[in-house]
């Protein structure tokens, strides 16, 4: 039954208990386990697998480091418990080994979940079917089984008669755990054909049936079994041949473990010495074990003997061999009685708890697990305290409480206890005897003198010993008290080292003692494993907090009382992320694997920044290994970090890829945000990222965190190469482009300057400390790449001089500054330093709380030598930076004179902080290689299509290279502002619609249902109206100023003085609606919607809540065209406009979508033969050369289409007006 081999001698035990085979099939012997993957997914890897085959060790198992068991429980609540919304699975296996008593005999203890482990795993045609799980909201609140699905390949739906090709009648079931061969006892029960499962939640569960035969030798499936008879049909040969077959192995990953086919174990049944593990038992001619007494003594009858003598004596045999079958008979079930009882795990602490005053408190038993130091209390998704509470040791004369503190209250889940709630529980606790002191392991409990400690030991009347500051348990069971600092992993995730909290004893008579170790009285530590007690240098990594993080003041049994929708998605009052706690996989495993992948990383540097070919190939070649880059592979990565149900959500492109080899998506488990994968193709860039990651984390940056690389792993390219897959930590805050962006738009633009002017500060702060440190000049050859591609650039706008003459930019001018600029930057280069290398706004966020986070630093790699010294310049970092700043505060609608505030204050920052002063030629090289790419790109997309609005890119981005370089640029200002692209007053037209569609937003999705009816009856309607009403003027006037497309290329004086006129007449009415709606904000009595504080609520939750309706519409349309008949000529349809941006057009001012007027934008790219062929066919038709309009008739195939869909959206959103009136446009190219 094992899927792969597993060491005996490497299990770490004396002695074992294994559940006895005889009766594996009787419905009291069902066994289940719960899992989130699917039936298909467990199925194709041949059953359920061990994470570590190679290491078994009970111990660590047990302790929380899976590795070569795959556990299952007697109980299915356990089961449930662990998958979640996933499945439980039914299974019917033979063997396996009883934890708890095996545990104990090992003087150690088991989990207390009725737990039955195997080991290798469990072969797939073991398991009978399967439950969905779902959670049910409702009270009490839980998860409940659908129906029983069995399943098809279960070896007990095989026929008695149906051949096998593993089914021998003379050899025993592998891996049937017992080194016995099979005897009638053991035989599947025929006498019952359809029992009964013993849980509740099973019975009559359809379809569930017993096996009626005995089970073939279990294997994977298409796997040649190793337990083949040899001639002469004899098991002790097969096993014999077993035994001695070769090991075989594999590489470490993802796919199948090492040891598929290698020799299975047999498990003997309560088998004192785990080393006979493997060895042939010896056997009589049956087949039947032999004793020493049933061994042939070599006698003989000889030729001599009569019929009756040799008839007797056969009697006698028999006689003599069903005695001792019977006493054997008899042992076995004498021992099965023993070994059930010692198996009869102890019930849960939290269902031993006696009968509480408080009945609301029984929510909280759940929780409760004993302890050897006493207990603790943490939810089930809380693995690392679960774990780390497990590791303390008992303290002498204290009976411990381990769980989530503060200062004046406790936490269980989301259940927030008192004093009472907690002296309440250890009355009712049958474990502690009512006058053992209580140490409570929970963070600031002990801070005041009145605090929670104080009044516990009021409420028990015996001394409670708490800490003064935050309280810590690493993997080792030290624990210790510590303020918390803040990292880059936010607010209070690394303890305070060396640690410098105290311990306070509070009596029940007020009295306090200090005891100022920052270990619990009568705690020592086991720091390491030389058991010297030594402090570490570093505080322990693995260590967990025993803090109350979130604040919820949700009593239990109560409904939690009303949250925003920043408090669901974890962000704190001020809008910024805050770390969800998820069900963190604590067995290190992962970790290894990162610290281990990263230092291979820091072998691919070189002296000039490049990377070592050969070091890369060793580093890939190193990781564990995904199947490939499909989203079931990515969540298999996940899944070693995280337990817990993980969803992707493809980022920057269809299905996940920004690019079209790589895949990035962003990884929700349990429906939060904990961080991002991508798939990096090309090896060189996936080192560079690796060895960027390490160099900073050795650099210990206070000014800018860096998220943790959780993960690594490889992924099979094509023609046989390697690619990386890379899982990182969420980082807090937003991007400073983001911050950027919201300034002109926000209800509350004073704050959301301050905001960003803060963040730009940050990162100016952030770099200085990345920049210093240099002791020698930046190196020619971080320079000389970047001057290359200044020249490749210039060499490409030369091809297209013809373009640049005709638009009055000196081409040659350009060339001339360049060459000068460059000769100057490499004649003095200035100070090296780090450099982050592609410092564009967006790989900066910002949060209140947490400060700036640098992300996506691959080029950081360039910035340093084989040693991971500075060769870089600073250069390189402020010119993008600040550069960027103008380029998108001017697109974004920021005001110049806000612009030259931002670009001040980076400066003042970074000069205050230590960031080196560089040379201007080489500041001014920088900036100009930005501008150059800029430019580049500008005057390619002219060339391509020469609209007159793309000629205003090409001067904007010619201002900026003139900028750099010192040049004049007023033509080239004339030329940038030529093209009008919105009318006069559209920003405030647009911040005054934006701050209407967030209040809206926030009372539809947020607000609570009294206020939320409120809102609709006053103002819905009114303001759906003066959206309606306004977005008609805006668009008449528009066509009425501009007839066509190439009228836009400018505004005559009269039509700007119109369009102020109208659109400042239009924000005045908006804005007095905006004052009407802050005042009935304030009439709500909501604390967020108060005065001063409501305009800043709705910038950030209202523009969620709008965010999340737009995502919901955008799935709904997607919806629709995922219909398999949606398809034209055998291509997808696609949209584009606002449906696909949330942003409508220059002719609407430039506003959202409307949900309540929308249309739908369809498109169809088709190959150029058949767009040739629709130009050829309908040549009266508006075309050019990308795109086709249909008119109401042709093509009468593409129309027809159309009209279908339009339907089908009408079907959708029946309150949209027109939406059913959708045309599809052909197109011989993607539209971006």
């Amino acid at each position: 039954m094992p899927l792969e081999y597993t060491d005996p001698a490497k299990y770490g035990v004396p002695k074992i208990f294994v559940r006895p085979e005889d009766g594996w099939q009787d419905k009291e012997n069902v066994l289940y386990r719960g899992d989130r993957r699917s039936p298909e997914q467990i199925k194709a890897d041949g059953g359920f697998r061990p994470w570590d085959s190679a290491n078994p060790d009970l111990k660590k198992h047990v302790g929380g480091d899976q590795n070569g068991f795959v556990s299952t429980s007697t109980e299915a609540e356990v089961g449930r418990g662990e998958t979640g919304s996933g499945r439980l699975y039914v299974i019917q296996a033979p063997g396996g080994i009883l934890t708890d008593p095996t545990m104990a005999a090992a003087g150690d203890r088991g989990r207390g979940e009725s737990e039955v482990l195997f080991p290798g795993g469990i072969d797939w045609r073991y398991v009978a079917g399967w439950h969905k799980v779902t959670y049910d909201s409702g009270p009490p609140g839980r998860y409940v089984d659908g129906p029983f699905e069995p399943n098809p390949d279960f070896i007990g739906n095989q026929k008695a008669a149906d051949p096998t090709p593993t089914a021998q009648p003379d050899q025993r079931t592998a891996g049937q755990g017992t080194d016995r061969d099979q005897q009638s006892s053991a035989s599947p029960r025929l006498d019952d054909a359809s029992p009964r499962e013993p849980d509740r939640a099973h019975r009559d569960a359809e379809g569930f049936r017993t096996p009626s035969t005995q089970p073939p030798a279990a294997q994977s499936p298409g796997r040649t079994t190793p337990h083949q008879p040899n001639a002469t049909g004899s098991p002790a040969n097969a096993i014999a041949s077993q035994a001695s077959a070769p090991a075989r192995t594999s590489p470490n990953g993802f796919g199948h473990p090492p040891g598929a086919n290698q020799p299975r174990p047999t498990t003997p049944y309560d088998q004192g010495r785990p080393s006979s593990f493997g060895m042939p038992p010896q056997v009589a001619a049956s087949g039947a074990p032999m004793g020493h007494s049933d061994a042939p003594d070599g006698q003989s009858f000889g030729p001599e003997g009569s019929a009756a003598l040799e008839r007797r004596e056969q009697e006698r045999q028999e006689r003599e061999a069903k005695a001792a079958a019977d006493s054997r008979r008899a042992e076995q079930l004498q021992a099965r009685e023993r070994t059930e009882q010692a198996a009869k795990p102890e019930r849960p602490l939290g269902q031993r708890i006696g009968e509480l005053s408080d009945e609301r408190l029984d929510k909280v038993r759940e929780h409760i697990q004993k302890t050897d130091a006493g207990m603790s209390i943490f939810d089930r998704s809380e693995g690392n305290e679960r774990h780390t509470a497990n590791q303390v040791a008992p303290i002498p004369g204290a009976y411990v409480i381990d769980m989530h503190g503060a200062e004046r209250h406790v936490k269980a889940g989301r259940s927030t206890l008192t004093a009472d709630d907690v002296a309440d529980i250890m009355r009712a606790n049958p474990d502690w005897d009512g006058k053992t002191p209580i140490l409570l392991i929970g963070c600031g409990t002990g801070k005041l003198p009145d605090g929670f400690a104080a009044e516990l030991a009021k409420k028990t009347g015996v001394e409670v010993i708490a800490p003064t500051t935050d309280a810590w348990v690493d993997y080792d069971g030290n624990v210790f008290a510590s303020q918390s600092r803040n990292t880059y992993e936010g607010p209070g995730v690394r303890p305070g080292w060396p640690p410098n909290g105290e311990w306070h004893t509070f009596g029940p008579d007020g009295s306090r003692k200090i005891d100022e170790s920052p270990f619990p009285p009568g705690h020592t530590p086991r720091w390491g494993t030389d058991g010297k007690g030594d402090l570490p240098q570093q505080a322990p990594k693995g260590a967990a907090r025993r803090g109350d993080d979130d604040g919820a003041a949700e009593r239990p049994g109560e409904k939690p009382p009303h949250q925003s929708q920043s408090e669901q998605r974890g962000q704190s009052t001020d809008g910024s992320e805050q770390a969800a706690d998820h069900s963190r996989l604590t067995d290190g495993r992962a970790q290894d694997t990162v610290d281990a992948a990263r230092q291979a990383a820091a072998l691919t540097r070189t002296d000039t920044g490049e990377v070592d070919p050969g070091a890369v190939a060793d580093l890939l070649n190193g990781l564990p290994s995904l199947r490939d880059d499909s989203p079931d592979s990515i969540r298999d990565l996940v899944a070693t970090v995280f337990d817990g149900d993980v969803t992707l959500e493809p980022v920057g492109g269809h299905d996940g890829r920004a690019r079209t080899t790589r895949p990035v998506y962003q990884v929700m488990v349990d429906g939060e945000p904990v961080g991002y994968v991508k798939v990096v193709p090309d090896g060189a860039e996936f080192a560079s990222e690796l060895s960027a990651a390490d160099r900073l984390h050795q650099a210990n940056l206070t000014s800018f965190g860096v998220p943790d690389v959780l993960a690594v792993a490889s992924v099979p390219g094509p023609d046989g190469t390697r690619r990386g897959a890379l899982f990182s930590a969420l980082a807090p805050g937003d991007p400073v482009d983001g911050l950027l962006r919201r300034v002109p738009l926000a209800w509350d633009r004073d704050r959301a300057m301050d905001d960003l002017r803060r963040a730009v500060t940050g990162v100016a702060e952030g770099m200085a400390e990345l920049h210093r440190g240099g002791d020698r000049q930046a190196s020619p050859a971080y320079l000389n790449p970047h001057a290359d591609a200044i020249r490749g650039h210039l060499s490409e706008l030369d091809a297209r001089r013809p373009v640049l003459d005709r638009l009055g930019i000196d081409l040659d001018q350009l060339n001339a500054a360049m060459d000068a600029t460059i000769a100057d930057a490499m004649a003095d280069p200035g100070p090296a330093g780090l450099a982050h290398g592609d410092a564009h706004l967006g790989n900066f966020l910002w949060d209140a709380d947490a400060g700036v986070t640098l992300i996506d630093a691959p080029t950081l790699h360039q910035s340093m030598d084989a040693a991971g010294s500075p060769i870089g310049t600073p250069a390189r970092d402020v010119a993008l930076f600040t550069q960027r700043i103008g380029h998108f505060g001017s697109e974004f609608g920021l005001s110049p004179a806000a612009i030259t505030q931002l670009r001040a204050d980076f400066a003042d920052a970074y000069a205050r902080n230590g960031g080196p002063t560089v040379p201007a030629p080489v500041r001014a090289m920088f900036e100009a290689r930005a501008a150059t790419h800029r430019l580049t790109r500008a005057v390619t997309r002219l060339e391509d299509r020469p609209d007159p609005r793309r000629a205003a890119d090409v001067g904007a981005a010619t201002v900026a290279l003139q900028d750099a370089l010192n040049l004049d640029s007023t033509a080239a200002t004339e030329l940038a502002d030529s093209f009008a692209g919105e009318l006069p007053g559209t920003p405030e037209f647009r911040r005054a619609w934006i701050g209407i569609d967030n209040f809206r937003s926030y009372m539809l999705h947020t607000a609570d249902p009294a206020t939320r009816e409120r809102f609709e009856a006053e103002y819905a309607d009114r303001i759906r109206d003066l959206q309606s009403h306004q977005t008609k003027q805006f668009k008449t006037l528009w066509k009425q100023l501009f007839l066509s497309k190439a009228d836009e290329y400018a505004l005559s004086p009269e039509g700007s003085r119109r369009a102020a006129e109208l659109i400042n007449r239009q924000v005045l009415e908006a804005e007095k609606l905006m004052t009407e709606l802050e005042g009935f904000a304030a009439s709500t009595g909501e604390p967020a919607l108060a005065e001063g504080k409501a305009t800043s609520t709705i910038d950030r939750e209202g523009a969620a809540a709008w965010e999340a309706s737009f995502r919901e519409t955008q799935a709904k349309i997607n919806d629709v065209l995922a219909n398999p008949d949606f398809k034209y000529r055998g291509h997808e349809i696609g949209y584009i406009g606002s449906m696909q941006t949330g942003m409508r057009g220059a002719h609407k001012g430039k506003t959202r979508f409307d949900p309540y007027d929308f249309d739908v934008d369809l498109y169809v790219v088709v190959d150029q033969e058949t767009f040739n062929e629709l130009v050829a066919t309908y040549p009266g038709l508006d075309s050019d050369d990308i795109k086709i309009m249909p008119d109401d008739i042709d093509p009468p195939d593409v129309v027809w289409l159309g009209k279908q869909i339009g339907q089908a959206l009408k079907r959708a959103f029946p309150h949209v007006r027109g939406i059913e009136e959708s045309v599809i446009a052909v197109r011989a190219e993607q539209p971006w």
